[in-house]
């Protein structure tokens, strides 16, 4: 059986050496240290002249949420009127970074997709961009063999959400959607 490969951020002192990939803490700790030039953690702790507990306890080792974790579609709202439509809120991280619309087609059983705003304006990408900050660096910075599941395209994440969303809101109120 293949253990699930995750990403973490490696630091130490205020400072962020990279996104290392491992099964777990101690693996990406030791791409760390073989990244650095080193055999083992006991030799990187040496190099430093710390012990092995120094070393370890003094360096961050933090998971890297997958994208699709941090965003989400938030205060979704169907609205009918003579262009019917879901209202929405762009959320990363649980703040509010967007706010746009997407048309319903005619018997509104779903989201218009040859008329998109998501596809009309790229406003929405620069937000999640612009809300993930230096984290959008740490994404780039992931091995090539842990990019499943932690980078992903943002306007496929969006739009993937959005979907699930109506769909709910198709259930809770069928009138409506």
């Amino acid at each position: 059986m293949k253990t699930a490969t995750q990403n973490f951020v490696v630091s130490a002192n205020g400072s962020v050496f990279g996104v290392y990939a491992g099964p777990d803490r101690n693996a990406a700790l030791l791409a760390y240290v073989h990244d650095a030039g080193y055999t083992s953690v006991e030799n990187a702790a040496a190099a430093l002249e710390k012990s092995v507990e120094e070393f370890v306890d003094g360096t961050k080792v933090e998971p890297l949420a997958p994208l699709f974790a941090r965003i989400e579609i938030v205060n979704a709202a169907v609205v009918i009127d003579e262009n019917p439509h879901v209202a929405f809120d762009i959320a990363v991280d649980g703040n509010v970074v967007h706010s746009t619309l997407e048309w319903l087609d005619a018997d509104r059983r779903g989201l218009v997709a040859n008329d998109c705003h998501l596809d009309v304006s790229n406003d929405y990408l620069d937000a999640v961009e612009a809300a993930l900050g230096d984290d959008g660096e740490l994404y780039d910075q992931t091995s090539d063999d842990a990019r499943s599941g932690v980078l992903g395209d943002i306007a496929h994440i969006v739009w993937e959400k959005l979907v699930a969303v109506v769909r709910e809101l198709k259930k809770s109120a069928p009138e409506a959607a």
